[in-house]
């Protein structure tokens, strides 16, 4: 509206300029490279504002590159700023310019053998503590076992996958805006969260996986809000308030 303003100002004291109507500017898809340094990602980063995804066959070599060109280390520290959406603040090498991320936002995914993991993670306690490990969430997948000799075929069929992937397209098209849960969600979360530092306080509780039980507070939140987001592009859910059973869904995930 701003452009359209300026345009039909500028009509009237000059005849011969072009009088076509102005294009909206588009955002530039930027692809997240998994083998660049930390100060270049900065300089990604800045260029994407809505953050996105790193994926990797093999995380570990992501996290056994850390400070690789650092002396000084300090590149866990960083990472750890990244998950809290901390406002980063670096200077770029290209014209020594001071740029600002503001709440910057990635997604980390890969995948891990067990005798990496051990290796990378042998000295368990201070990746515990400093809240490295935690941030993770783990998953480990189920052995496949081959009822017959035939190749293996996916599960799901191409019109399965079409329409997942248009819902993944009607999520991306979503307005943002604020949220928050129902009545009957808070008086779940609340009983929820009761219960959660039941287990946390117990006498026999083990004390190493305290940091990670914590995370389920927001892990709780954040899957539910995920939900939400899908059935609202299904068509199932609309509006700005969650109801409780998206969250009592959410739980059953935590729980698993």
């Amino acid at each position: 509206e701003r452009q359209v303003r300026i345009l039909e100002g500028m009509r009237g004291s000059d005849n011969n300029m072009n009088t076509s109507q102005p294009v909206k500017p588009t955002r530039k898809e930027i692809c997240f490279s998994n083998d660049e340094t930390l100060e270049s990602f900065y300089s990604t980063l800045h260029s994407n504002p809505d953050g996105g995804i790193l994926a990797f066959d093999e995380i570990g070599a992501m996290i056994e590159s850390f400070d690789r060109y650092r002396s000084g280390g300090g590149d866990k520290r960083r990472w750890l700023s990244i998950f809290d959406s901390r406002s980063i603040k670096y200077k770029r090498k290209t014209d020594q310019t001071y740029l600002m991320i503001e709440q910057p936002f990635t997604s980390i995914v890969g995948g891990i053998t067990p005798k990496t993991f051990n290796r990378i993670f042998r000295n368990g306690t201070e990746d515990i503590e400093n809240g490295f490990l935690p941030r993770f969430l783990l998953v480990r997948e189920p052995p496949i076992v081959k009822e017959d000799n035939s190749f293996i075929r996916p599960d799901i069929e191409h019109e399965q996958w079409k329409n997942a992937f248009q819902i993944f397209e009607k999520v991306m098209g979503l307005r943002s805006g604020a949220v928050a849960p129902s009545n009957d969600a808070m008086d779940f979360l609340n009983d929820w969260y009761r219960r959660h530092q039941i287990q946390l306080r117990h006498p026999f509780f083990p004390e190493e996986l305290g940091p990670f039980w914590r995370r389920f507070e927001g892990y709780l939140l954040k899957i539910a809000l995920i939900i939400h987001q899908f059935n609202c592009a299904r068509g199932i859910a609309s509006g700005n308030v969650i109801p409780v059973n998206t969250f009592t869904a959410s739980e059953h995930l935590v729980d698993y």
